[in-house]
């Protein structure tokens, strides 16, 4: 009994603890956060105004907004320019997050003038192709590009970065690998730089691809980049070969006292001067490992896998492996199928030590897995759980309940599984969890008996699947305890395939059978087909996981034929995603649907670009039932639109998308307004979307134009774009903006409003908002809807 006390304790302990975390998440939150003006108002203590300002109006966090205030105070009397800087960095596309990580890097932006400041060089950066999301990247890559004169730095700078590089795209990974690239003494520093190599013979293009990826080099003193340049030369290399800009990162990256550390210990491993020169210029990265890296590698390879170091200075590449990830792993695995002889002696270990993880995994692991029990725990290093107590998560605990252990933290805990043994600790510790399901409300858990059956086991703690999930999907599929080499399988293929646990627990849920597919009769070859074609990395898992009906399509009868088709349309593979993106079930529908309306287009005179473009416009509309094509099809041109008109394809989707019944009642709309049907049917060739519309969003948009605006009915049916547009978000904002200016006589009032409703949000804000908001208090609020809320609250 006495021996029992100390176990009995330690899962008192535990079951506390674990009903404590589990009714705290369950609970809702006892009282809300204080607001704002609530905060403002307390204590002496409170927050300072310009911490109250970072966290509500920048998004800052607590910590974040207290540490910048230190170096940086607002005055609650000088706030307009702060808050016309924020309106400014959210017209040309900052997101919230973009501006807090901007303020929190360079506060002091939010005292810059906009007009005589910030303005010109934004107008600068996006005619320079900075537009959209790459101006907020280039201005976060280095913040302090703000703070540099743009007649003297700013222009010149970029405009020879640009020379060199060619994108907007490469000058901000530059900028992101070198924090001071943009505002560096270009002309005395980089300038040189670049000319010298130039003049040495490396060809324009490799000084590109070295200041696009190493940067940092051309920023060195110019002696500096002399003495690397003539170093590596003195080698045998020559400027116009393609391994010389790595050569002379690697130099430059090297004092002259390492660079002699570094010879000496390969020198000390069985290395002559010669060799070491020889691998250098095959690899030049071998001089930049550390002397503990070089030393471990050689170590391991010449006196435990057994090479000659000829082998190695021969293919410098092994330098490169990680011992503990790559070498050792594939080593065990070679000596477990030694044992077995399964091994061909034939096959060289440094050709096993060099090939692709795909590859060995497919040869020399899941092909061996039955055979050899146990080969996938060697190479992924598996150990006795009593040596690794955080792998009992993976194998005896579900995740959340050890989560609850954290790192083992509890000296009573960590005593109390040492004294049990881990396996009967964590069987026990799973009963109280199991328990614990079986007493909560239908609402907060789920007490199914099937909770503890050996799928749901399987999928919550091997697949991370949520509990829940995990219930529904049992009901699709029922795992055999004492046969189940398959799930693993697919599990570790998938994985090798770069599927991460959110990933593969998305593609469970939709679609459990997964689990039960042969990996090499119908994973791989399909895998392989779609990597072949273009899909890798995210565009693989998102195929997968949206359409997961791929896996029961036949590859050669159904896929193959379906993505020859795509791309013969298409003409290349990133169309053909592009188009799946957008409707997957292209790559699994039945030919015979598709096929004929793709030859109906044609013959009906549509140009096979056009074809291309309805499909990746809108790749489902091609796998309409051919009666609703062809009556489509009739539709529009008995409108007056060719077949070879760029507007056709556009008008036809809009046709497809609706019965004949919703399209009868968009015409009734627009006639309600006194359109007649030729002025209805003039607006749809110009602009086929207006009939896209749903009938409500038509009829809000003529009531506000017609009884608000004023405008007449001619210059809607003239700009039919107009009715796309949101009433509340762009309409009613600009013209309450408008009213103002004009009733302060600041703008004419002859001035065509339909021509100010179409101008860019961009050129509005500058032209009309930010232009004002020092004669008009108030006319960024009102421009965003604030004064129209007040309003109507009042």
């Amino acid at each position: 009994m006495a021996a029992n006390k100390p176990s009995r304790s330690l899962l008192s302990l535990l079951q506390k603890r674990f009903l404590l975390t589990s009714s705290a998440a369950l609970s809702p939150p006892t009282a809300p956060l204080p607001t704002s003006s609530s905060s403002s108002s307390s204590s002496s203590s409170s927050p300072s105004f310009t911490v109250q300002f970072l966290v509500n109006s920048c998004g800052l966090t607590s910590k974040s907004a207290l540490s910048v205030s230190k170096k940086f105070q607002i005055r609650e009397n000088n706030l307009q320019n702060s808050q016309s800087v924020l309106q400014f960095l959210k017209a040309h596309d900052f997101s919230e997050t973009h501006i807090s990580n901007l303020i929190e890097k360079r506060p002091k932006i939010l005292l810059r003038r906009i007009e005589d400041n910030l303005k010109g060089k934004f107008d600068f950066f996006i005619e320079n192709g900075f537009a959209g999301q790459l101006l907020p990247q280039l201005i976060l890559s280095n913040p302090l590009i703000l703070e540099r004169a743009l007649d003297s730095h700013i222009k010149p700078s970029l405009l020879y970065f640009k020379s060199i590089l060619g994108t907007s795209e490469k000058i901000i990974a530059a900028s992101k690998r070198s924090l001071f690239l943009l505002t560096c003494d270009w002309n005395n520093i980089v300038l040189p730089n670049i000319d010298f190599l130039i003049k040495e013979g490396v060809p324009v293009d490799r000084v590109a691809k070295l200041f696009q990826f190493h940067p940092q080099v051309l920023q060195r003193k110019h002696d500096r980049m002399t003495y690397a340049v003539n170093t590596v030369k003195d080698l045998g290399l020559e400027p116009e070969v393609s391994i010389f800009i790595y050569a002379l990162t690697t130099m430059m990256q090297l004092s002259e006292s390492t660079l002699k550390k570094k010879v000496e210990v390969l020198k000390s491993l069985g290395w002559t001067e010669e060799e070491i020169f020889r691998a250098f210029k095959q690899d030049p990265a071998i001089l930049r490992f550390s002397e503990e890296k070089i030393r471990s590698v050689m170590d391991f390879l010449v006196n435990t896998v057994g090479l000659r170091p000829q082998t190695i200075i021969a293919n410098p590449l092994f330098l490169h492996y990680s011992i503990n990830k790559r070498l050792r792993p594939r080593y065990n695995v070679l000596k477990a199928l030694e044992s077995k002889k399964l091994f061909d002696e034939g096959v060289s270990i440094r050709s096993l030590l060099k090939m692709t993880e795909k590859k060995f995994m497919k040869n020399y692991v899941a092909k061996y897995e039955h055979s050899v029990p146990g080969i996938l725990d060697t190479y992924k290093g598996a150990q006795p759980l009593i040596l690794y107590p955080e792998s009992l998560q993976a194998v005896l605990l579900p995740r959340f309940v050890f989560s609850l252990l954290g790192k083992f933290g509890d000296a009573r805990i960590k005593e109390g599984i040492l004294m049990e043994g881990l396996e009967k600790m964590a069987m026990r510790f799973f009963r109280i969890q199991k328990r614990f399901l079986a007493t909560q409300s239908t609402s907060n858990s789920l007490s199914s008996s099937s909770s503890s059956s050996f799928t749901v086991d399987f999928l919550v703690n091997t697949c991370g699947l949520p509990l829940k999930s995990a219930l529904l999907a049992s009901r699709k599929l029922k795992l055999d305890k004492k046969n189940l080499q398959n799930p693993p399988s697919v599990l570790q293929f998938l994985k090798t395939h770069n599927f991460d646990e959110t990933h593969i627990s998305k593609l469970i849920e939709k679609r459990p059978q997964v689990l039960q597919s042969r990996v090499e009769g119908n994973l791989t070859p399909k895998f392989d087909f779609l990597i072949a074609n273009g899909f890798v990395g995210k565009l693989l898992h998102d195929l997968i996981i949206n359409h997961t009906e791929i896996f029961k399509r036949a590859l050669h009868s159904r896929i193959k034929p379906a993505f020859s088709l795509l791309k013969s349309i298409l003409h290349s593979n990133e169309n053909v995603v592009v188009a799946l993106k957008r409707s997957s079930r292209l790559l699994s529908a039945d030919l015979n649907v598709y096929q004929p309306n793709i030859d109906l287009l044609r013959k009906e005179g549509v140009p096979v670009d056009m074809v291309a473009k309805l499909i990746i416009l809108n790749a489902g509309i091609i796998l309409s039932k051919r009666d609703r094509m062809v009556a489509a099809i009739n539709a529009i041109k008995n409108l007056g639109l060719e077949p070879d008109n760029t507007m056709f394809v556009r008008a036809l989707i809009v046709r497809l998308q609706m019965t004949e019944t919703t399209w009868n009642k968009k015409i009734e709309v627009m006639k309600s307004f006194q359109w007649s049907e030729e002025e209805i049917w003039g607006a749809f060739k110009r602009y086929p979307q207006i009939l896209a519309m749903s009938e409500e969003k038509i009829r809000s948009a003529m009531d506000f134009y017609i009884n608000t605006l004023e405008l007449q009915r001619q210059i809607i049916i003239a700009c039919p774009l107009c009715l796309s547009y949101s009433i509340d978000k762009r309409i009613r904002p600009r013209y309450n903006v408008i009213k103002v200016l004009e009733s302060k006589g600041l703008i004419k009032r002859d001035k065509k409003i339909s021509t100010l409703l179409n101008k860019s949000e961009k050129t509005f804000l500058i032209n009309y908002v930010s232009r004002y908001v020092e004669e008009v208090p108030g006319l960024f609020e009102l421009y965003k809807g604030a004064a129209m809320r007040t309003e109507k609250d009042a």
